[in-house]
């Protein structure tokens, strides 16, 4: 009877030390050259991402993947000289991400600025370069992402924001709303494998204010969506993200840590491209030209605020659209992406 407890004791102590709570720290998130590769899809999630619990069980196996890329953190050395003399002392980690169009101006190579220190991981601007000269953004407040320890039942929040002025076009600024709440633990299973974590989710509304010198118009976007990221130990990068729009336009948007996957007609993207299209200038007034990533099976729809179509178009091989936009009504629209695999949503404005 003694010898049954005793078995009967080990192996709830071993159930427990295996579904254990934990916390993240500092040492959990990555530092200079670290990298890796994330996979990335926007299917139906038969299990509920939504639903959180203590010691729960996120069962995400069955996740397809409809393209892969790569995620890394560089040293602030790295950059060019006008980035360490701007970032100098804010910033201690920089991470690439996709080029964007902002105010009918094409940013390329651009860049998050992180600091990470004991109490916090936090986003302190961007980088980017116009016409091949880099420009630095800095905010005036931090977008506080993570703070430390990361511990169940922990909450926080966090104001952020910036503005710069663009030479020739206008201003652009920007306001976010964070709050975070610790709001689960236990185990999640993804394609990749199975990992004690913790989860974060992010309520974040944020607003874009557009201001064009040469038409007198401005346009304030005001957005909301919520994060969720599951977090294991010593494991650098988050083991996944669920990003969901608070709005009829958007799309849920899905990425996790992955090996190496094959796709037929796919090639990896770098950081944050697994968006399949790029588009610019926006805010535009008579043109807008769509580059696309992916062809094959693909339709390119636009649509107004009223949910009228003013465009379409299926793809089967063309990589790259112009637009005439000049007789379209000034104001707001919604490029649609769809393909056999996802879709995806980006805003366009007119003036």
């Amino acid at each position: 009877m003694k010898t049954s407890k005793l078995l009967t004791l080990l192996i709830f102590s071993i159930f427990q030390i295996g579904n254990a709570q934990i916390s993240i720290v500092k040492s959990d998130i990555g530092s200079a050259n670290d990298t890796v590769r994330y996979s990335y899809t926007t299917s139906f999630v038969a299990q509920d991402y939504i639903a959180t619990d203590t010691a729960y069980r996120w069962d995400f196996s069955q996740l397809t993947p409809s393209s892969q890329y790569t995620d890394r953190y560089d040293n602030l050395n790295s950059t060019s000289t006008i980035y360490k003399i701007a970032f100098f002392g804010k910033a201690n980690l920089v991470s690439p991400r996709n080029d964007m169009g902002m105010a009918g101006v094409l940013i390329t190579d651009v860049y998050n600025f992180f600091k990470k220190s004991n109490s916090n991981f936090r986003r302190v601007g961007y980088g980017g370069k116009n016409n091949g000269t880099p420009i630095p953004i800095i905010f005036n407040n931090p977008d506080i992402l993570y703070t430390f320890p990361m511990s169940y039942g922990n909450t926080d929040s966090c104001n952020s924001d910036w503005a710069i002025n663009v030479p020739n076009t206008g201003y652009l600024a920007e306001t976010l709303h964070r709050v975070n709440s610790v709001d689960g633990w236990g185990t999640i299973i993804t394609p990749y494998g199975s990992f004690s974590c913790i989860r974060l989710k992010s309520v974040v509304q944020q607003e874009d204010t557009l201001y064009l010198s040469n038409s007198g118009v401005g346009y304030k976007l005001p957005q909301k969506y919520i994060e969720y990221t599951w977090f294991a130990k010593n494991m650098n990068f988050p083991i996944m993200q669920v990003t969901v729009p608070q709005s009829l336009i958007g799309q849920v948007q899905i990425s996790y840590m992955d090996s190496i996957r094959q796709f037929v007609g796919l090639t990896e993207s770098s950081k944050d491209q697994a968006p399949p299209l790029l588009m610019f200038p926006n805010p535009t007034k008579d043109h807008l030209k769509i580059i696309l990533n992916r062809t094959q099976n693909t339709s390119i729809e636009i649509i107004n605020t009223q949910g009228q179509q003013v465009y379409y178009r299926k793809i089967e091989t063309e990589s790259t659209l112009n637009i005439n936009t000049s007789s379209w009504a000034r104001g707001i629209y919604f490029v649609q992406y769809k393909n056999d695999h996802n879709s995806f949503c980006k805003k366009l404005i007119l003036y």
